[in-house]
């Protein structure tokens, strides 16, 4: 019984200096995952930009290979302007700023077409709830 407190005083000092161990582990971690995960989506990024440009390049050439002409021409060069209009958005704007457009975006629709809002979660609603219903002929 002599000297019970120190040991376990020392006991406790061991299992925070364990603790503290494994935090600062967990918090390393969590920054290499943070930072290999932002340098994944910068690459996903980068890729979808140069895809909607070569996209946009694309329709533009077949149009004109394939002889189209009038209001057809005019309808695949505004598309082709909006993926490049999407593309440069995409390459010139942070995660963070697309996230607050496409919050402001969401918002703005659902203040402006709260029944039509509704009426869209009430269709995924059923369209869920016969997904996870299953089939009623099946024996459970």
């Amino acid at each position: 019984m002599f000297g019970g407190r120190s040991n376990s005083n020392d006991v406790r000092d061991r299992v925070e200096d364990i603790a503290e161990d494994v935090i600062d582990d967990i918090r390393d971690f969590g920054k290499d995952f943070g930072r290999e995960a932002r340098s994944s989506a910068d690459d996903l990024k980068r890729g979808a930009v140069t895809s909607l440009y070569d996209a946009a390049k694309k329709m533009r050439r077949e149009a004109r290979q394939r002889g189209v002409r009038g209001e057809s021409l005019k309808s695949v060069d505004n598309i082709a302007r909006g993926l490049e209009r999407t593309a440069h958005y995409m390459k010139h704007n942070s995660y963070e700023d697309i996230g607050e457009d496409i919050e402001k975006s969401v918002s703005k629709s659902v203040r402006n077409n709260p029944l039509q809002l509704l009426l869209i979660v009430l269709v995924i609603g059923v369209v869920l709830g016969l997904i996870l219903r299953g089939n009623p002929n099946r024996p459970q």
